[in-house]
């Protein structure tokens, strides 16, 4: 750490991890450190590690480094701090170059815009070129960043110039930023709050998604009759289940009649009684026709009353109803005045 730096240092450098550790206790528990920190000695511990890595004081690491993404990073004024203190920059200069004329834009997002120029020159002792770096409206345009969040409208020319910084120190001074990303280019990357915290990936960065692929479902071919004999399983051949009222569901829904059943009994069974019930009487009827038949010629053959009365007494109870009409035209035949056939 460089002696500029150790001056501003109120408290002496931890020994060992022990002491360093109860340090990141003591500043997580106050109210002076930003939110992001707050609470959290163990994220105050690894800032802590940071500073002394980045060689700034621990109260100026932690005030100029962010967590974004999960990622750790620092502001672009701590990131400029940091080269200035190496000792190894011989100049450092910002301008803005700002065209007479307007520049029209390909990606149709704004048909003509002032193409302001963000450059930032960085001159690093020992080496004879200047590391120059410049970022533009066109560029902002063309990287999605130009309206689309609250600093990108407010502070638009303060952006380009971060960004241009950003790539100049990097180039310059790699060794002294260890690989540090500055947070205003972090957090185009995400959408990010005031607190620091991630609040959702940028659309022009999200990696694309393959989509899932559809599920091939065999279609079933529709039942139009329930089948009585296939009944559902039992509920309680189901392990699975622990739901008490489905289980009661199941056995009622088990228990009753098959609708097909009850409207085979309530419609088709009366219609096939009385089908059945024609049937019998049909036969019941040529049983009697043929009877009548045969009666009719034993008359015939019959020349006397006492024959056709002995016959008459022959004959079944329940077919004399269906036969008295053939008696009573051979007694006419005969010439018998009214006897009684009973």
């Amino acid at each position: 750490m460089s002696e500029l730096m150790q001056r501003h240092e109120f408290l002496p450098a931890p020994k060992n991890a022990q002491e360093a550790m109860q340090l990141a206790e003591t500043l997580a528990a106050s109210q002076l450190i930003p939110k992001n920190f707050q609470g959290k000695p163990n994220d105050v511990f690894v800032a802590m590690m940071w500073s002394a890595n980045l060689g700034v004081p621990v109260l100026q690491g932690i005030q100029g480094i962010a967590v974004i993404n999960n990622k750790p990073s620092i502001y672009g004024d701590l990131g400029l701090a940091i080269c200035m203190n190496s000792g190894l920059m011989d100049s450092f200069k910002e301008e803005f170059i700002e065209p007479n004329e307007m520049a029209k834009n390909a990606e149709g997002k704004q048909s003509y815009f002032k193409n302001i120029i963000a450059r930032c020159t960085v001159k690093r002792h020992g080496i004879a070129d200047p590391f120059v770096s410049e970022f533009s409206v066109e560029d902002a345009l063309l990287a999605g960043l130009w309206n689309r969040t609250d600093p990108w409208k407010k502070y638009p020319k303060r952006m380009l110039q971060m960004r241009a910084r950003a790539f100049a120190l990097r180039n310059a001074f790699p060794d002294r930023l260890m690989g540090m990303t500055f947070a205003e280019e972090a957090m185009d990357i995400v959408d990010v709050n005031d607190k620091g915290e991630v609040t959702s990936v940028s659309p022009s960065k999200k990696m694309p998604q393959r989509k899932p692929k559809a599920q091939t479902v065999e279609e079933k071919p529709k039942v139009e009759k329930v089948e009585p004999e296939q009944a559902a399983p039992a509920i309680e051949n189901n392990p699975a289940s622990e739901d008490l009222f489905g289980q009661q569901v199941m056995q009622a829904a088990q228990t009753m009649p098959d609708p097909v059943e009850v409207e085979h009994k309530a419609v088709v069974e009366p219609v096939m009684a009385e089908v059945a019930k024609a049937h019998e009487v049909t036969q019941l009827d040529e049983n009697i026709a043929k009877q009548r038949a045969d009666i009719s010629a034993a008359l015939d053959s019959m020349s006397t009353w006492p024959e056709v009365r002995a016959f008459w007494d022959q004959i079944k109870p329940e077919m004399k109803s269906h036969c008295t009409d053939l008696f009573k035209a051979k007694r006419e035949s005969l010439g018998i005045a009214n006897p009684k056939i009973k």
